[in-house]
């Protein structure tokens, strides 16, 4: 069998109407909103830096915040 050589394609961009959000919203009966998804995005990213500042801690490194510029 021969590996294939070729770059991998990228994977579209998530939708953020996706059916399992939509599903939700239908059987629940609420209205779109978007600031839910602005939310949940940022517990998100929240949590992936405090995932990858416990597994640098865990190698015994320490990750120091960057100052915001301007």
């Amino acid at each position: 069998m021969r590996a294939n050589s070729a770059p991998r394609k990228p994977s579209p961009p998530r939708r953020t109407n996706s059916p399992a959000s939509i599903f939700h919203l239908v059987t629940t009966g609420q209205q779109l909103d978007n600031s839910k998804f602005t939310t949940d995005q940022f517990r998100y990213q929240k949590r992936q830096g405090n995932q990858t500042a416990r597994q640098a801690k865990s190698m015994g490194f320490e990750l120091i915040p960057l100052e915001q510029a301007g």
